[in-house]
């Protein structure tokens, strides 16, 4: 996006976009199928957690 000259705002709202968590698919075959639902759990939590730090961290980089 830089190569093309995307405005900077433009960027930043792409990176939220694509970054956003999907966690309802994985939790709702986990549980439907009994499959490591505490263990899914655990990830999608931190997953979440360290998004927040990372992608802010990211997006304020794109400023």
């Amino acid at each position: 996006m830089w190569i093309v000259g995307t405005p900077a705002v433009l960027r930043r709202l792409v990176v939220i976009a694509l970054a956003i968590t999907t966690a309802t698919m994985p939790s709702t075959l986990a549980i439907r199928f009994g499959v490591n639902e505490k263990e899914l759990a655990s990830t999608q939590f931190w997953s979440t957690t360290f998004s927040l730090v990372t992608l802010s961290a990211f997006v304020l980089t794109l400023a």
